[in-house]
């Protein structure tokens, strides 16, 4: 009687341990889209008029019909290089100004992409979604800047989103800048959430840069953060390793993922920019 007991009892817990497993496995793929994005809501136009006072308040649409809102830097001139810039998760295109006062002082062009689902505007975050997104900016950037080199930067989730456009128009672009960047997202779900099987098959976005980089042929700057305790210093390190030349690495050994600008990246970004002839002339 005792023996029979027990044996229920531990047939119980093994039941409740996989019935558990399979709740939380379930629960993250069913709400899986709401665990990779988090969108942020617009900043103030008074908060946006002290941070960029002369920004243009721009609007491009997007291949499924979204209208999508963001700012914009014209470049000094008809041929001034314009550089699209995609942020990363959790925050706003507006958060990336900081990173490019010095650019925009020597007059070159920035586009500050602003996605589906944030700042406001309409339609929900996905891949693909995001990816109608760069190439309604990059459209737009062709009309209204016809003659200007184009630089596509992408900061961690946006390095994907900047990868698979620069991997699709390798002759509309001049350069590719990669801030923070990871293998795969498929890469970083992987280490996050290393109790979830077949996530090769369960998951929706795998934003595949180690598969597209490997098509991209313009000048590529990796900008990697040595402590990196989001996407790993490791997961951008790979990357490099599998693009093609020309490519440039800087690491900044003490820097974590989110404050990369206050390591005076810029000015990194500048001694590549005339590497490649895409300075402004002195």
């Amino acid at each position: 009687m005792m023996k029979e007991k027990t044996y229920n009892f531990f047939v119980k817990v093994i039941l409740g341990f996989f019935l558990s497993y399979f709740i939380v496995v379930a629960g993250v793929v069913i709400f899986q889209r709401s665990l990779l994005y988090f969108p942020r809501q617009p900043y103030s136009e008074s908060f946006i008029q002290r941070i960029l006072p002369n920004a243009l308040h721009i609007q491009v649409t997007t291949s499924d019909n979204i209208r999508l809102s963001s700012l914009a830097i014209p470049p000094q001139n008809s041929t001034t290089p314009v550089l699209i810039a995609f942020h990363g998760n959790a925050a706003l295109a507006l958060d990336m100004s900081a990173h490019f006062k010095g650019l925009i002082n020597q007059g070159y062009g920035i586009i500050f992409a602003e996605y589906r689902g944030y700042g406001g505007n309409l339609g929900t975050p996905t891949e693909e979604g995001f990816y109608k997104d760069a190439e309604a900016y990059l459209s737009y950037a062709q009309s209204q800047y016809p003659s200007s080199p184009i630089i596509l930067y992408g900061q961690s989730l946006g390095s994907g989103v900047a990868v698979d456009l620069a991997s699709k128009h390798n002759s509309d672009i001049r350069a590719l800048i990669l801030e923070v960047p990871f293998f795969s997202i498929l890469n970083v779900v992987e280490r996050t959430y290393p109790f979830i099987p077949f996530k090769n098959l369960l998951l929706y976005d795998q934003y595949l840069s180690n598969e597209k980089i490997q098509n991209i042929t313009v000048p590529k700057l990796f900008l990697l953060a040595g402590k990196d305790e989001v996407v790993g210093f490791e997961d951008g390190k790979k990357l490099y390793n599998v693009a093609k030349e020309p490519k440039k690495i800087v690491v900044y050994e003490d820097a974590t993922h989110n404050i990369l600008g206050t390591h005076n990246i810029e000015q990194d970004i500048i001694v590549f920019l005339e590497e490649y002839q895409l300075g402004m002339q002195k």
